[in-house]
C-alpha cells in the first residue's frame, strides 16, 4: 500500500508536471525514481529536522517541494 501522504496545495501537482516533468513522458515513474535516488536522504533527516512537528511522510512532500522551488529559479 501506498504511504498516507499529507494533503498537497491546491496546483502543486500541475507545477510539478509543469517544471519537473520526464523526458520520457512517464512522470510517476520519473518522482518514485527521484525519491529513491535522492528524496530518501530527506528520511533520514526530517523526523529529527521537525521534531514534534512532524508528520509522517511530510519528509516525502518536503522533498518535492523543495527540489520544485529549486527548479524554478
Amino acid at each position: 500500500p501506498s504511504p498516507q501522504l499529507p494533503a498537497t496545495p491546491a496546483g502543486f501537482m500541475d507545477e510539478l508536471n509543469t517544471y519537473w516533468a520526464s523526458y520520457k513522458g512517464d512522470n510517476n515513474a520519473f518522482w518514485a525514481h527521484k525519491w529513491s535516488e535522492y528524496g530518501t536522504y530527506v528520511s533520514i533527516l526530517a523526523p529529527k529536522r521537525l521534531g514534534v512537528n512532524y508528520v509522517q511522510n511530510q519528509d516525502v512532500f518536503s522533498y518535492f517541494q523543495t527540489t520544485l522551488a529549486l527548479r524554478k529559479l
